[in-house]
């Protein structure tokens, strides 16, 4: 709870605002992209990348990458209104969320298992930076983690490893590109510390992310953890579809993912959550005596 506070702090838009942006994914004929694309070049990239091109993780990298840029004048009033949406927030309180639950997860892992080397894999690998940057603030090298990108985007993969040699820790990752549903099909039982899985759900149907999370829980040790997120509140769905033409997305109560949660084998005393912004996130761990049939 602690980690989650900090990691939202700052500016959340007002109803008022929040009004604001369903208003203009309201207007016909698709006006409200077109001011979008006109009064914003970072909204621009966003539309072509997640919109258009079905690159989701590249336009989040917009989202989390933004910072006020004064040198672009009027359109740096545009990229401030649009990228500070309830929406584009949100994904930003993620990544530091992501960030600080990883360093505090796998810091207790690394206290509890030793000299053993942790374990742990990134599904759907554009969270995975958050995940790296964790283990290297925790001073955990290649000697001391192995992290599985796991994605069907060769070039999500290939910026994943970019970023880990960054990092100093290129030596850590693998990289895997195939699906999620492949990858945990093709795992071993109660090998992984850490297994990530956030963003990816929002497009998952809940079928196949029943089968996932019941694989997630098989491949996991007993005290190891999951951290997921899936986008819960639509009090900005018209803005974020309808003007910003960000694809569909699947939402998801709280209560929802814990009854998840709960059939994929984790128990309820070991399942927390939290809401970070419009998302639901959550820490599943794996206790001792917890089945894997």
């Amino acid at each position: 709870d602690e980690i989650l506070a900090e990691a939202t702090a700052g500016y959340w838009p007002s109803p008022r605002m929040l009004g604001i942006y369903n208003w203009v994914g309201s207007w016909p004929l698709k006006l409200g992209t077109i001011f979008m694309l006109l009064s914003s070049p970072d909204s621009a990239k966003v539309i072509y990348l997640a919109g258009i091109k079905h690159q989701t993780d590249r336009a989040l990298r917009v989202l989390y990458n933004y910072r006020f840029r004064p040198w672009r004048l009027l359109w740096a009033l545009g990229d401030a209104f649009f990228l500070n949406s309830a929406n584009a927030i949100s994904v930003r309180f993620r990544g530091r969320f992501v960030m600080m639950a990883a360093m505090h997860i796998l810091r207790d892992l690394a206290h509890t298992n030793g000299h053993l080397k942790l374990e742990g894999a990134s599904l759907g690998s554009g969270s995975a930076p958050w995940v790296l940057k964790a283990a290297a603030a925790n001073g955990l090298g290649s000697a001391e983690v192995r992290f599985a990108l796991v994605d069907k985007s060769l070039e999500a993969l290939e910026t994943g490893k970019v970023n880990a040699g960054r990092m100093g820790i290129a030596g850590a990752v693998t990289t895997h590109q195939m699906t999620i549903g492949e990858y945990l099909s093709g795992q071993a039982t109660g090998w992984a510390h850490l297994v990530e899985m956030v963003g990816l759900t929002d497009y998952i149907k809940e079928g196949p992310l029943q089968g996932y999370l019941e694989e997630i829980h098989r491949i996991m040790i007993p005290g190891g953890s999951h951290l997921g997120a899936n986008i819960s509140s639509g009090v900005e769905k018209r803005f974020a579809h309808s003007a910003a033409l960000w694809p569909r997305m699947i939402y998801r109560k709280r209560e929802e993912v814990i009854a998840m949660l709960l059939k994929a084998g984790f128990k309820k005393d070991n399942i927390w959550t939290g809401m970070c912004g419009l998302y639901v996130v959550w820490v599943a761990r794996k206790g001792e005596k917890e089945s894997d049939s």
